[in-house]
């Protein structure tokens, strides 16, 4: 038997129902007698009120009264209660009505109370639970009336990690973008080669260079002087964009270099 089956049996044998974190639903008056035991109650409209109460605790009378229809341990019923009614609240905080069979309907106003809507009601008559043991000893669960709103959530979730995938990708496209870009800036080009002259005695040093004028110059070459007035240019880097090799002449010019920035087909800046 269905949590919300055995509700509306407790409702009608105690005439009062308590249900935590919700409220209590009273049956007034005298419900409809009938010889037939197999025909069902009819529960006339107006004959169940209600009152929120958030406050309200566990019944321990109503727990061990679905632990007696449902076959089930003290625990497992009071979790089967705690679950109904946490899924039932969920509901109404996202504007949907909580549905308690042959009871009424729960709803939830702006202001955050809950109001009930009651109607005229038929229940089955109530009939002795038999507990059913599989041959693997295992519990067939109750079929929850919240389908609905499981599936909601369950794509709410899926959708979630669609976006957290997607930021992902897009981060790391946006890290790869910026670490080829630094590396661009930061890692000039390599230098092969680079023109000097045989005479090894003839290379001036820089502010703060020591050069060594008995070691040999390797992939050293004859080059006719320039136009330009130089004897000779020793390539320190070599750029593919101009900005890049501004900024480069700028930086070595503050420390004392004495540095041309030159190009000889608008391709490659040196």
């Amino acid at each position: 038997m269905k949590i919300e089956q055995v509700l509306i049996h407790y409702l009608l044998k105690y005439k009062k129902l308590s249900l935590q974190g919700i409220g209590y639903f009273i049956l007034e008056g005298t419900l409809p007698e009938t010889a037939d035991p197999n025909r069902p109650i009819i529960i006339p409209e107006g004959s169940i009120s209600f009152t929120h109460d958030s406050k309200v605790q566990e019944d321990p009378v109503l727990v061990e009264y679905i632990t007696e229809q449902t076959g089930k341990i003290h625990p497992l019923a009071s979790a089967d209660l705690d679950s109904y009614l946490m899924l039932g609240r969920q509901f109404l905080n996202i504007g949907n009505p909580f549905i308690l069979p042959n009871i009424g309907t729960i709803e939830k106003t702006n202001s955050g109370d809950l109001i009930f809507k009651s109607g005229m009601h038929i229940a089955d008559r109530l009939e002795t639970n038999k507990a059913k043991i599989e041959d693997d000893g295992a519990e067939e669960h109750d079929e929850n009336m919240f389908k609905d709103y499981q599936r909601e959530t369950k794509n709410q979730v899926g959708k979630t990690v669609m976006v957290a995938i997607s930021i992902l990708i897009v981060g790391l496209i946006a890290w790869a973008v910026w670490k080829y870009a630094f590396n661009s800036e930061t890692e000039p080009a390599n230098v092969t080669q680079a023109t000097y002259p045989t005479d090894t005695n003839s290379i001036p040093a820089m502010e703060g260079d020591s050069v060594n004028n008995t070691a040999p110059i390797t992939n050293a070459v004859i080059a006719p002087p320039s136009s330009d007035g130089f004897t000779f240019k020793a390539v320190v880097n070599e750029y593919y964009s101009l900005p890049l090799a501004e900024t480069r002449l700028a930086n070595l010019k503050t420390y004392g270099r004495q540095v041309i920035l030159y190009t000889s087909d608008s391709v490659i800046y040196k």
